[in-house]
């Protein structure tokens, strides 16, 4: 029950807009091919994603490692402090993170938003990057697996059955988001067999039948 709230809040907070963030004037999304990585939504309280958390933890790692910080994380003590150094670590991280990403015109140019508009984004992320940070304790603690990789693997399947299922009509390509549901209309609708054949294996803006066929393959493999 732990590991679903905590999921089930991650998603839902995946889905909310920044409130203040103007991603129409903004430039391109700059993260956009590692996304899936950090487990982060391009304009959400889930911009940040993992990535503090996960930054946080190897620079505290390598402190360690090269001997610059004298911790044994078998010693109990040592082992709070580790924990405490890595939450610290996080914390500066996310409100670096947070700052930069603002400043830099992420949400839009900052005279344009207005001073407000931009502390604002800057608290929203900092809000929702703490609460990753803790529903990751909570999973880690007292729910199931580890909160990182689920936070992972949930934002990667939800992506993956948005662009199966998605319902939306596309009016520049003249066909379906959602995969499954592009090939049903390509095969009712589309007078030309071959130019349906082609949209549902080759076509290039959305998802083809090639590529669920591939991300099969490499899951397979993986497993």
């Amino acid at each position: 029950m732990n590991t679903i709230f905590a999921l089930i809040l991650y998603l839902i907070a995946s889905q909310i807009p920044l409130y203040g963030a103007s991603l129409l004037s903004s430039g391109g999304d700059y993260f956009n091919y590692i996304r899936a990585i950090l487990a982060a939504n391009r304009g959400t309280l889930m911009e940040l994603g993992v990535s503090p958390i996960v930054t946080s933890s190897m620079i505290v790692q390598v402190l360690i490692n090269t001997n610059i910080i004298n911790l044994n994380k078998h010693d109990e003590n040592d082992k709070k402090r580790y924990d405490s150094l890595q939450k610290f670590s996080a914390i500066l991280l996310i409100l670096i993170e947070s700052i930069a990403y603002t400043l830099t015109g992420t949400y839009g140019n900052v005279d344009t938003m207005g001073i407000a508009n931009a502390v604002l984004v800057i608290l929203q992320l900092m809000f929702a990057s703490v609460m990753v940070m803790l529903l990751d304790e909570v999973i880690n603690k007292h729910g199931h697996g580890n909160g990182i990789s689920l936070f992972i693997a949930i934002n990667i399947s939800e992506s993956l059955l948005w662009k199966l299922l998605s319902p939306i009509y596309l009016e520049e390509t003249k066909d379906y988001e959602g995969l499954f549901v592009n090939i049903v209309y390509q095969l009712f609708y589309n007078e030309s067999y071959s130019d349906a054949f082609y949209n549902i294996m080759l076509r290039e803006n959305n998802s083809n039948l090639l590529t669920l066929i591939s991300t099969l393959f490499i899951i397979l493999m993986v497993v």
